[in-house]
């Protein structure tokens, strides 16, 4: 009896030290799923920091490919006044050109009307000279023979 005391002791010492190493497992199953969640928590949370970290860089590139975009079409509101202006003022300068080109006619028509005017005036004022000089000739001529008259 004494030993089946000792035994069931002994058992029962044993099972508790069976039942503290059980509940040591249990404790440190519990540290390890924990372990593992921590784990998890921090990937995930590494996770939506690239993801922030990637949306904060692709919301910077869509505002300065906005910037980019504005001053380019800036810069071509810019060039396109400039062109048009440059396209106004040759319109301009062409129709300047046009209106000389014009009077430059104009004025070599009346040029030319006159010329032929001063050229017809002066044939008559040649022909009234000579008609004036076979008038002067026949004159002379005449007295030339009431001179010879006179002395004969």
């Amino acid at each position: 009896e004494a030993s089946t005391v000792v035994a069931q002791d002994a058992t029962a010492k044993a099972t508790a030290a069976f039942e503290a190493e059980c509940e040591q497992a249990r404790v440190a199953l519990a540290a390890l799923a924990a372990s593992d969640e921590l784990r998890a928590d921090a990937a995930s949370i590494e996770a939506a920091a690239e993801r922030k970290q990637t949306a904060t860089a692709l919301a910077a590139l869509k505002v300065a490919a906005a910037q980019a975009t504005a001053a380019a079409m800036a810069d071509l509101e810019a060039e396109r006044q400039r062109t048009t202006a440059a396209l106004a003022k040759s319109d301009e300068l062409r129709t300047t050109a046009e209106g000389a080109a014009v009077q430059a006619e104009v004025a070599r028509s009346k040029a030319e009307a006159g010329l032929q005017a001063a050229s017809a005036n002066l044939e008559v004022q040649r022909q009234r000279a000579t008609a004036a000089l076979a008038q002067s000739d026949g004159l002379r001529a005449a007295s030339d023979v009431a001179a010879a008259g006179a002395e004969a």
